[in-house]
């Protein structure tokens, strides 16, 4: 550093050969840092970690411990050595994304980076992990060989997006989190990519605003779940390999996907007519993603694919002169014959006969979600996986319990499958011993949506009852000692919090019980358990409870201890304090723009609520569309928050009309999502609200309920 008239210049050695969107200068004001070195790498890197100093004490150490811990993976993965001496962090409290793998300073929402044992829940420890390897892979796939144009996104995204998971289940392979990528990467994106607004993987991109937009689960989680498609039918190592000589061969300068599927075709063979361009060119380059039908003929021997076709929720935008062919390859099993067979659909084929072996009641097709498409089963079949489900669902795999359940529901929304079928399937939980976290977690984000719909519907309090029938047992049997093991803890999350919400009678008074506990001691109650015994708290409390942890919210330095409490916050149905909350959201001063759309969008899942938000929303729009700019996807974000869930035609009109002429900018395809969604929900009430309204007198009337 040197100082010439009270100026200081700061000098910097020169830089590798790099892009020049991966470059960041930071000026700081009373930051500070700690650091570590790599171990296990070809020469010590030096990691540094910046945060603001009333943040930094005892939430550093995970974080950095992790980053030390992921660039020593990936440098023996990939088997290049890191090419910077040293590289840094930083914990920005107000920044747009999750993180940004600039070289040499990565840049980081502070919820993503900093993690507290005794505040920051494991949900959160589990994200930082993820995010911090999510950079780092993108020191190899995005900073060392860069994507040749915008279109080729995906190419950082969504490698990014998949080796973030193998990275973490390297480090923390109790946690299991290979899991978790179906949940996290296959049910968001194929929701996007179920409508005509989605776009391909590998998309025109000509302007800032476009290249904005495709910032989404398109590029990130659909590209990721195409590349472990590919990961599965080439073989860990070989596609380990192949990935090496990609990145020696284009370290330091530009690649097109194409250059990548030739490296990987060299070292391996598929089949003897589908090769693995066909295979990355098709799911890349066309739109959306097909829809099988499988059954069993011959007396349980064969499985009869019936057909592809791409697959929307909508049925208005469907028609038959559909062009788009995937080779699609089936991975399948059936109950007589667990080990996993492969078989391929290829483009145009109709009515292939494929045979199983022994005699089954079942197949299950893609299994393990191999493949990124939907399959629709006979009703026979539906009715055999309800049988085996009942008598032992462990049967069938976790990721497959999930697969099923998550395609039955989505296939209840498109009218593929009626309600009847679906509710059948899921009526296995109500014993209590579905233990794995997966189909939980399918289960409850379906129960939710449905739950959502039927706001405004006289069948509500009956759905109501029938999903605490399906908690009930298995709520007793989590209980609210805190688990011994990381997944389970997210599990007694998942299920604690579903019950809260559904004013299970136990549930509610043990959260309120706890959160006047926390009141009194901040340490009285784990973290983990937090979030909804707060909000259950502030939903049954006084206008002195919410001061008092808003109070609490103000004062934190822990950023994910203060995105739980403004989450509680939301929870009051005290008509002044919403009021209250949804203006303190316009002070950037006390609610960063950048978990906005978080904020409102739980304040709209507030019954008591939802109208005052989306009419406090329109009056002050001019003022949120100032506070983001037209640069960002933010807004789009914030305005699918407040909308998805409307469900009547009166909703969507009003939307219609509400954005007409307005300039969107990058936030314009999210907006036009939400109004897919919306078109998509009062589809699913005029198909499902009249036969889910049957289903559920039948199963009143079999447990003696009044309905």
């Amino acid at each position: 550093m040197i100082i010439i008239f009270s100026l200081m210049i700061d000098q910097f050695s020169p830089s590798v050969k790099m892009s020049t969107y991966l470059l960041a200068i930071a000026v700081l004001d009373n930051f500070s840092k700690v650091r570590k070195m790599t171990k296990h790498t070809e020469k010590p890197v030096e990691i540094n970690l910046f945060a603001p100093s009333d943040s930094i004490k005892d939430q550093t150490e995970y974080g950095l411990d992790t980053a030390v811990r992921a660039l020593e993976y990936f440098e023996d993965y990939f088997n290049i050595p890191f090419s910077l001496q040293k590289t840094d962090l930083i914990a920005l409290d107000d920044f747009a994304e999750g993180a940004m793998e600039n070289w040499g300073l990565i840049t980081f929402r502070d919820a993503m980076l900093l993690y507290h044992p005794q505040r920051s829940t494991e949900k959160t420890k589990e994200t930082v992990a993820l995010v911090i390897c999510h950079e780092f892979a993108h020191q190899w796939f995005g900073n060392l060989v860069t994507m040749e144009w915008w279109q080729d996104l995906w190419l950082n995204e969504g490698f990014a997006n998949f080796m973030e998971y193998l990275c973490v289940d390297n480090l923390f392979p109790e946690w299991h989190v290979v899991h978790d990528f179906f949940i996290e990467n296959f049910l968001q994106s194929m929701l996007q990519d179920g409508f005509r607004s989605s776009h391909a993987v590998s998309t025109e991109v000509s302007d800032p605003a476009q290249i904005g937009s495709i910032f989404d689960a398109i590029s990130y989680q659909k590209g990721a779940s195409i590349i472990q498609m590919l990961r599965g039918l080439s073989g860990k190592d070989a596609f380990r390999t192949a990935l090496q000589k990609y990145l020696k061969k284009f370290e330091f300068s530009n690649a097109k996907g194409e250059d990548l599927w030739r490296i990987i075709q060299n070292h391996v063979t598929l089949s003897t007519s589908i090769s693995v361009m066909d295979v990355a060119e098709a799911w890349t380059t066309q739109i959306g993603y097909p829809l099988i039908q499988v059954e069993l003929i011959d007396d349980g021997s064969t499985m009869l694919i019936k057909d592809q076709v791409r697959f929307l929720f909508l049925e208005e935008e469907r028609y038959d002169n559909h062009t788009e062919q995937w080779p699609i390859p089936v991975q399948y099993q059936t109950n007589k014959q667990s080990q996993l067979k492969l078989t391929w659909l290829e483009p145009d084929a109709k009515d292939v006969k494929v045979s199983i072996g022994p005699k089954a009641d079942w197949v299950l097709a893609n299994s393990d979600s191999l493949g990124y498409y939907r399959v629709l089963y006979s009703t026979e079949l539906y009715k055999e996986f309800t049988r085996q489900l009942d008598v032992n669902h462990t049967v069938i795999g976790t990721v497959d319990r999930g697969a099923i359940l998550n395609d039955a529901f989505s296939f209840m929304r498109s009218g593929h499958l009626s309600a009847d079928i679906v509710m059948d399937l899921i009526q296995y939980v109500e014993d209590g011993k579905e233990a794995d976290r997966i189909p939980w977690v399918v289960i409850i984000t379906h129960l939710k949506s449905i739950e959502s719909l039927l706001g405004d519907s006289e069948l509500l309090d009956m759905f109501q009852r029938y999903e605490r029938s399906l908690m009930l047992n298995i709520y007793e049997k989590v209980g609210w000692s805190r688990p011994e093991s990381h997944v389970n803890r997210l599990l007694q999350t998942d299920l604690i919090a579903h019950s809260c919400k559904l004013q299970l009678s136990d549930c509610s008074r043990q959260a309120q019980q706890r959160f006047h506990q926390w009141l009194k001691d901040k340490t009285s109650i784990f973290v983990d358990i937090q979030p909804f015994v707060i909000e259950e708290g502030i939903r049954h409390g006084t206008a002195t409870d919410w001061e008092r942890v808003y109070r609490e919210y103000l004062s934190t330095t822990n950023p994910a201890q203060r995105f739980l409490l403004l989450i509680a916050l939301a929870a009051t149905e005290d008509v002044t304090l919403i009021n209250r909350f949804m203006t303190m959201c316009l002070d950037p001063k006390i609610v960063r723009p950048n978990v906005l759309p978080r904020a409102l969008g739980v304040l709209m899942q507030n019954k008591v609520a939802s109208q005052h938000a989306w009419r406090f929303f329109r009056m002050n729009y001019d003022e949120i569309e100032q506070l983001y700019g037209g640069a960002t996807t933010l807004l789009g974000s914030l305005i699918k928050s407040i909308i998805e869930n409307f469900n009547t035609e009166f909703d969507l009109k009003q939307v219609q009309e509400f954005f007409e002429g307005k300039d969107l900018g990058a936030s314009h395809s999210r907006v036009d999502q939400a109004i897919e969604m919306i078109k998509l929900n009062i589809q699913w009430r005029k198909l499902n609200e009249r036969p889910l309204q049957q289903w559920l007198k039948k199963w009143a009337i079999k447990r003696k309920f009044d309905s």
